[in-house]
Parts: C-alpha cells; sequence; structure tokens
C-alpha cells in the first residue's frame, strides 16, 4: 500500500475518533474550555475529511475545491486550539472579544488569498493538480507563495503557544493534572512535528503531508485525556489560587472523593506516607475526610475534626468549600485546614482552671453548683432520688494554727482524694470553699446516703493523715439532704441550705457526726 492509500484508509478512521472527542466535549459544554476543544475537534474532523477529498476527487476542480476548503480547518483550527489552551490555563483576560477577533484577522485574509490564488498566487505560486496512481489526485505546489508562509508562522505561533501554556500548566500541575497535560501536549505537538516534517522534506520520498493524520494521535490523547482522566472534570479549579507555600492545609476532593490536589502543608499534617495519592480515593488514606463532605448542596461550612496518627491525636479545623461550575452542579470540594492541637490543649486547660480547684483539683464552687443543677433535672427527667452531703472538716483552724498552712493545704489535698477513693464515679465532688466540701450523690435515697455518710465519718477518725510534720487525725461534719420526688421548680439552693442546716445542727451537738433535716 503506498503513502496515498494509506492515508485514504487512516484519515476517516482520526475523523471518527476527533468526532467522537467533539460530542463528548459538547455534553460537557457547560465547563470551561469544552465548547474551544469541541470546535477544535471539529476544525480537525472537517481537516481529514477535505484532505481525504483531495486524493479521491474525481476531476481536477473537485480536488481543488476540497483544498481550498481544507483551508478553512487549516486556519481556524490554530485559533480554537489556542482559545482553548487559555480557558484550560485560566489566562480568560486574553480571551477578550477584541483580542479574539483579532486572532481571526490572518485566517480570513488566508482563506480569502486561497479562494483568489488563481488571480496572484499568493499561497501557491507554481502548482498543478496531478494523479499521483491510478485513483488517486493532490495538488502538487513546487513553489509557494508569500503569504502560504506568513500563514505558517501565524499558525505555528498559536499552536507552539498553546503548546507552551500546556508545558507550563504541566510544570506547575499537580501529578493528576501532569497526567492529563502530558496527552494534550504530546496531542498538540505530534501535527506540528509532522507538518514540518512534510514542509522541510526531512523524509526523502514523502510526497503527502501526513500532518492531518497526526491529529488522529491528537484525537486519541484528547480522548484518553478526557475519559481515563476525566480531563474537563479534573481542571485546574483552585490550584491557580492557592499558594504552594501557604501554613494552611489544603485538599481538593473531586465528587467521586478522589483526591484530586493535596499542597504540601496539608500532606505534612496529615500523611505520614510519602505514596502518591494523587487520584485516589480519599477514603483509602484519610478515611476520617470522607464523613465530613456534605451530601446536601448547603454552601461553605466551619467544622472541626480529629486525627489519630502513630498513637497521637490531632485535632484540626477548617473550612470545607463546595466546588460547582457554572451551572451550579457539584464539581468537588475544596478543604483548607490547620492543626489546633496546641490551641485546644490550651484550651482545655484554661477551661480546666476554670472549673477546678486550683488547690485539691476537685470541682470548683462555680463548676460544681452547674453539675448539680444538671443532677438535678436529671433527677427529675428520670424520677431519680438524688442526695446532697455538705462535709467539714472538724476544727480545721487548729490544723492550721498548730502545724501552719502549708500543712493544712496538705491536708485537704489529702482528704479530697480519700473522698475519691472513698465514693462513687458517678458522685460529683467538690470544694465549696475553706474546709467545706460538697458531694452529690445521682440516685442514691436517704437511708443510702446515711450509711455513705456514717461510713466517711467512721474511716475518717481512724486515718492518721500524712504530713510533713507527722501524722495528722482530724473528724467530720456532714449534713445530709435527699430528695425523693424532684419537681420541675426545685431549687438546687433550697436543696443546699438543707444540708447547710443539716451540717450546723451536727456541729452543734459535738461534731464528729451526721445530721440530717428529715
Amino acid at each position: 500500500m503506498d503513502q496515498y492509500y494509506f492515508f485514504v484508509v487512516l484519515a476517516p478512521t482520526a475523523a471518527f475518533i476527533t468526532i467522537a472527542a467533539a460530542i463528548y466535549a459538547w455534553r460537557r459544554r457547560l465547563v470551561p474550555g469544552a465548547v474551544m476543544l469541541m470546535l477544535d475537534l471539529l476544525c480537525i474532523t472537517g481537516w481529514l475529511l477535505s484532505n481525504t477529498g483531495e486524493l479521491i476527487g474525481s476531476t481536477e476542480n473537485i480536488s481543488l475545491s476540497s483544498v481550498k476548503i481544507t483551508y478553512l480547518f487549516i486556519t481556524t483550527a490554530p485559533i480554537f486550539w489556542i482559545g482553548f489552551a487559555l480557558q484550560y490555563t485560566g489566562k480568560v483576560r486574553w480571551l477578550s472579544f477584541s483580542r479574539f477577533a483579532f486572532f481571526w484577522v490572518f485566517p480570513i485574509i488566508t482563506f480569502t488569498l486561497v479562494q483568489t490564488n488563481e488571480w496572484h498566487g499568493m499561497i501557491w505560486d507554481v502548482w498543478k493538480i496531478e494523479a499521483v496512481n491510478d485513483h488517486l489526485q493532490l495538488l502538487k505546489v513546487t513553489l509557494y507563495g508569500p503569504w502560504f508562509w506568513v500563514n505558517v508562522v501565524y499558525s505555528y505561533a498559536l499552536m507552539f503557544s498553546g503548546a507552551f501554556l500546556l508545558i507550563q500548566q504541566h510544570i506547575r500541575s499537580a501529578p493528576i493534572y501532569r497526567k492529563q497535560s502530558n496527552w494534550l501536549v504530546a496531542g498538540a505537538l505530534a501535527p506540528l512535528i509532522f507538518n514540518y516534517i512534510y514542509i522541510t522534506k526531512l523524509i526523502p520520498g514523502l510526497q503527502k503531508d501526513f500532518s492531518p493524520i497526526a491529529f488522529a494521535f491528537s484525537g486519541i490523547a484528547f480522548a484518553i485525556g478526557i475519559f481515563r482522566y476525566d480531563l474537563l472534570d479534573l481542571m485546574p479549579i483552585a490550584r491557580n489560587t492557592i499558594v504552594e507555600n501557604m501554613q494552611e492545609g489544603m485538599l481538593v476532593i473531586d465528587h467521586k472523593t478522589r483526591l484530586l490536589d493535596i499542597n504540601p502543608a496539608a500532606r505534612k499534617l496529615l500523611l505520614p506516607t510519602k505514596d502518591s495519592i494523587i487520584g485516589k480515593p480519599i477514603e483509602k488514606y484519610l478515611p476520617e475526610i470522607k464523613p465530613l463532605l456534605p451530601k446536601d448542596d448547603q454552601g461553605s461550612r466551619a467544622l472541626e475534626f480529629s486525627l489519630r496518627r502513630n498513637r497521637i491525636i490531632r485535632n484540626f479545623e477548617g473550612k470545607l468549600s463546595i466546588l460547582r461550575d457554572r451551572n451550579k452542579k457539584r464539581l468537588g470540594y475544596l478543604l483548607v485546614l490547620q492543626d489546633i492541637t496546641e490551641r485546644k490543649k490550651l484550651h482545655d486547660e484554661v477551661e480546666r482552671l476554670a472549673s477546678k480547684d486550683s488547690l485539691t483539683g476537685l470541682h470548683n464552687r462555680r463548676h460544681l453548683l452547674e453539675l448539680a443543677q444538671q443532677e438535678l433535672h436529671r433527677s427529675y427527667r428520670y424520677k431519680h432520688t438524688i442526695s446532697l452531703l455538705v462535709i467539714d472538716i472538724d476544727h480545721f483552724k487548729n490544723i492550721n494554727d498548730t502545724y501552719g498552712h502549708l500543712v493544712g493545704d496538705q491536708v485537704l489535698i489529702n482528704f479530697a482524694n480519700f473522698l475519691q477513693k472513698m465514693l462513687r464515679i458517678v458522685d460529683i465532688i467538690g470544694r465549696f470553699g475553706g474546709d467545706e466540701f460538697v458531694v452529690i450523690l445521682p440516685e442514691t435515697d436517704f437511708e443510702t446516703t446515711i450509711k455513705t455518710a456514717n461510713r466517711l465519718c467512721d474511716t475518717i477518725r481512724k486515718t492518721p493523715f500524712a504530713t510533713k510534720k507527722g501524722n495528722v487525725f482530724f473528724t467530720l461534719s456532714i449534713g445530709i439532704s435527699s430528695e425523693n420526688d424532684v419537681k420541675k421548680d426545685t431549687d438546687l439552693y433550697a436543696f443546699l441550705e438543707h444540708a447547710d442546716r443539716a451540717l450546723y445542727h451536727a456541729k452543734s451537738l459535738g461534731r464528729d457526726q451526721v445530721a440530717s433535716e428529715k
């Protein structure tokens, strides 16, 4: 099979591929760049078919007419190509009406000169339609006119500019975008290389310009980029606006929950592995992230989450935004986050200091009252009993006067530890002030409360508390308040007042005992 028959066989195949890619681009026409890509592919298709018409034309006039029609596509394909490259790389300001209209000046002049070449020879100076075998014929040019070379330079400039933009995008892009731009760059360069080989006669005996066939490769390259890597879905939506060295972590996730992009800060914060994760499902490497992705169509939202890495829990806060196309269709998600572990630790410490007694580590007065109110509401809701102890260390002033305030503080600390060991985990213990302690006993009736209080008194009476100045013994006075039928309007302070009066009653009876108003 000679080179001409080979072209006639391959050209329709190439046209089929490019038209298929154009149809897919049309289906995604609302995505920026899709229409330009579709128009470019249609021009390629027209170029291939009209070039085939030149070869199989039954008369010289038909072949010549096909050549002239071919120039409609030869001159416009580079314009749509540069238009697509500009849109794909985000340089849309170059596509203003005035600038884009300027692109058409040279193609219009070229196409006009082609149609009227017989009068001036500006495109083909010496030429003829020549049979290449028994069935095929083509335009053979011995000497090109001056405007032909103007058109070559202009077309090359547009094609090389588009290729340069994609190569530049390739260098700056994350790996998944490089896979896309690899195919686009290859598709752009192939026709240029083939056309250069033909014009410079680098291959001896090559009489037919195979650059249109090179567009078959372009069509395949575009198809692979589109179908395999979801080219128009995975356009660098956020990449051009994200600074690589930003301190905040940044992730771009598509609507199929694949990780499209991750900046160095996010990789350092979230991923211990150095594996290539671009294009992989997010749940494979960051399963904690997927549940955070909204299923509804609400806008941006703040979020907070934790990750466990190497047995260490890290806390993060961030902002999750939904990325959409011009038709409001969801394309994916942009997550910007920062590590707040140290801030949260500080916050928790402040909360702890605000709710804990600085000396004993028990609940302070304010926090104890909050917890007591919550337990009172819970007892009302579930119809449980609740009891309360107000405990006072007998003659604590004498301990301070005899041993000093440092020993007195040590006694308070040891007594707080004693209460925590003697009481249940669910019991709420707090220091109310000085040497006075309050204990909330959830779901505890009066009889059990009496037993608990007496057990405390009996045990403390026999327990020596070690200090720097020797063992210290002391006793307790305990007032009890118990409520079997908590009402919605039961007053906490009245509840405490009952136990406080019972405490003073125990002291009036000689201390070292338990008393109640019941």
